[in-house]
Formats: C-alpha cells, sequence, structure tokens
C-alpha cells in the first residue's frame, strides 16, 4: 500500500512539474522524488510495525496456542522484541533498494544516512509500541479492533509523508505539529537535505 501511494504521489507531482509549476509549497522538481521515496520508506515501517503483533497474534489466536504462550516461561517482552526485530531482516531489503535511489536522485552525506537509520528504527519501535497494543485487543475483544483502523487512518493522514504540511488548511496543521511521527519523517528529510 505504501509503494502504490509513493507512485501515486510521483505521477500526480510529476504532472504538475510537467506543467511548468516551479514549486509545490516546499516541494522542487529536484527534490519531489527524494521527499516521496522517504515519505514512502517511512510509511513502510509504520505500516509495518502497525499490522505485525496482530498478525501474529491472531495467527496464535486462531491455532489456539496462544494460552500455551502465556503461561511458557519466557519473558514475553523478549518474544515481543524478537518478533519486532525479525521484521528487520525483511526490512533490510527495503533500504537497500529505497535509499540508493534516493541517493541517485539527490545526494546527501554518510553521516546523515546513519542519522536516518536511527531515526527509522525509533518510528519503527514506536509502531511496534501501537501495533502491540492493538495485537491485545485483538485478542481480548476484536469487536473494537475497527476503532483501530480508523485511528491508524487518521493518524497516516496527519503524518505528512507524501504531501508537504504547507498544502494542510491551517486547522489540520496545529493537529499534524502534535503527530511524533510527522516529526521523525520531517526529521529525516531534513537529515537527507
Amino acid at each position: 500500500s505504501s509503494l502504490r501511494l509513493t507512485l501515486f504521489f510521483l505521477l500526480i507531482y510529476f504532472g504538475l512539474f510537467s506543467l511548468g509549476i516551479p514549486n509545490i509549497a516546499t516541494l522542487t522538481n529536484q527534490n519531489y522524488i527524494s521527499f516521496l521515496l522517504l515519505g514512502g520508506l517511512v510509511s513502510s515501517l509504520f505500516f509495518l510495525g502497525f499490522e505485525l503483533f496482530n498478525k501474529k497474534l491472531i495467527e496464535e489466536k486462531y491455532w489456539q496456542t496462544i494460552s500455551a504462550f502465556l503461561i511458557a516461561p519466557v519473558n514475553r517482552l523478549n518474544f515481543m522484541l524478537g518478533i519486532g526485530l525479525s521484521e528487520i531482516i525483511r526490512l533490510f531489503f527495503l533500504f537497500i533498494i529505497i535509499l540508493p535511489s534516493t541517493y541517485f536522485f539527490y545526494q546527501t552525506n554518510i553521516l546523515s544516512v546513519f542519522l536516518i537509520l536511527i531515526t527509522c528504527f525509533l518510528i519503527y519501535l514506536g509502531s511496534l509500541g501501537f501495533g502491540l497494543i492493538r495485537g491485545i485487543f485483538s485478542l481480548t475483544n476484536e469487536n473494537y479492533l475497527f476503532l483501530f483502523e480508523y485511528l491508524f487512518s487518521i493518524w497516516v493522514f496527519f503524518s505528512c509523508f507524501y504531501y508537504p504540511i504547507d498544502l494542510l488548511p491551517q486547522i489540520f496543521k496545529k493537529i499534524v505539529l502534535i503527530n511524533p511521527v510527522y516529526h521523525g519523517v520531517t526529521l529525516i528529510r531534513l537529515l537527507w537535505y
């Protein structure tokens, strides 16, 4: 879904810049591709962290192995962190594709890339925490999971993964500014530029 949104906005911005529009808020013909690639990268991390525990815990519930997991003499926090960190292998391929592509369109230094990786990891851990809360709800009462879907959609909208904050109405900007994910993705872009 993040890839589709990235391609969708890429086509929109390409079309607008092809018409001769000099800039769209802070986006220019030189930086819009890297803006979208970095936003798509963080969006992918955010989506994966949000979905991961819900999927795993529902599978455990379906196979009726969740009770064995809960009484096992294993530190549950370590187990949960292990699940989250095991997905980093899959994310590694995402980084291998997106970061060199972004570098091709807009160069940066190696220190910035290192700081971006740390920031991405922190955003991923935060989304894992929110996803764990959602996963717990999936075990206890699945009737309220739709609330998490709505909340997540609103949260993604106010994260500005694919568009600059300047394109939003003033009332929305105040909401965006209290969103920590927005600040994370903005920091990543500032570090890159």
